[in-house]
């Protein structure tokens, strides 16, 4: 029943990941200045798949652009704010559309544009995409980083674990089913921390 030790991952991770931020200074310095752990590559296998991570008032959205290029963007329509996709995961096959009024992006994050555009003075497309989060990947794993910082990328800290990872094949791994994190660790901090 000592589902900690089983997950043989470092304390720290976990304590991080199952006791919430109870202050500003943690959500900005352990939270919004460190790399987050979003997904794997093999949960983004086509193109316009996508994760998202809500964190410390933070939206990320990872979305497969190409068969090559993952990208990494706030959660926020340019518009009015709002979520662009809603749930952990899905796909937005050749766009991302804002549910509220219905600005579309390129998977690229550049505006493809508004709806009903003669309604609005001409858009610069680029500077109206959406914000891109600093993403970085390890071993097929996918980080972002919501705040620049002096840290150091999440695979340059990760470097000195690599041999670790290549024991477990973990650039190759696939899921065998769709699990979120968020459900377990918050099933589990009610036992571990009441």
């Amino acid at each position: 029943d000592d589902w900690l030790t089983t997950l043989n991952l470092p304390t720290s991770l976990v304590f991080l990941t199952c006791v919430p931020p109870h202050n500003s200074v943690e959500k900005k310095l352990l939270f919004r200045q460190h790399w987050q752990l979003v997904c794997h590559k093999n949960d983004l296998p086509d193109i316009g798949d996508f994760m998202t991570l809500d964190i410390v008032g933070e939206r990320a959205l990872i979305i497969r652009e190409t068969a090559d290029r993952v990208r990494a963007f706030h959660n926020l329509c340019r518009h009015r704010g709002s979520r662009l996709v809603v749930g952990e995961r899905g796909n937005c096959k050749n766009v991302i559309t804002c549910p509220f009024h219905a600005w579309v992006y390129n998977l690229d994050g550049t505006l493809r544009g508004p709806s009903r555009s003669e309604t609005f003075p001409l858009i610069d497309r680029n500077e109206w995409g959406l914000k891109p989060i600093e993403l970085d990947k390890f071993m097929g794993f996918y980080f972002v980083r919501f705040q620049p910082s002096n840290h150091p990328k999440a695979s340059d800290i990760l470097q000195r674990h690599k041999d670790k990872f290549e024991l477990y094949h973990t650039d190759n791994i696939i899921s065998a089913s769709k699990i979120s994190l968020s459900l377990i660790f918050s099933s589990k901090r009610r036992r571990l921390f009441s």
